[in-house]
């Protein structure tokens, strides 16, 4: 029996959750042709932003890769950062990207623009209305 070495299993770990924040189920591309960041390699990548909690992901991550063991720390870290993936401000982790929600951000975010005093989380708004 083959047991693999040490940088071996890390390298297929980091090699499989950089593939994991590529997917389009986990990130999402920005649209914009400016949107494009440059690694050090002179590579050019769309830059991505991620549709969910980190933690929420290394839950996925755990539960679709059982031979991979991965810390929720480990995982923060071999987030590609240097590439595109970033984390989103706008809008609240516990809604989707979609365009109702993400409108509904906006015009909160307009609103705080023309000194309004109003949370710029939508889900704040919706549960002191509602």
């Amino acid at each position: 029996m083959v047991t693999k070495s040490k940088t071996e299993k890390s390298a297929e770990r980091t090699g499989c959750i950089e593939s994991f924040f590529e997917r389009d189920d986990v990130s999402r591309c920005m649209p914009g042709k400016q949107d494009v960041t440059q690694s050090n390699d002179e590579q050019k990548k769309q830059t991505r932003i991620l549709t969910d909690y980190l933690s929420n992901l290394h839950e996925i991550v755990c539960a679709e890769t059982e031979g991979i063991k991965c810390s929720l720390a480990q995982f923060c870290k071999l987030r590609p950062r240097h590439t595109s993936i970033t984390l989103t401000s706008l809008i609240s982790r516990n809604t989707c990207l979609c365009t109702t929600h993400q409108n509904m951000a906006l015009k909160l975010k307009c609103l705080r623009s023309v000194n309004v005093d109003i949370s710029p989380n939508p889900e704040v708004v919706s549960k002191a209305v509602g």
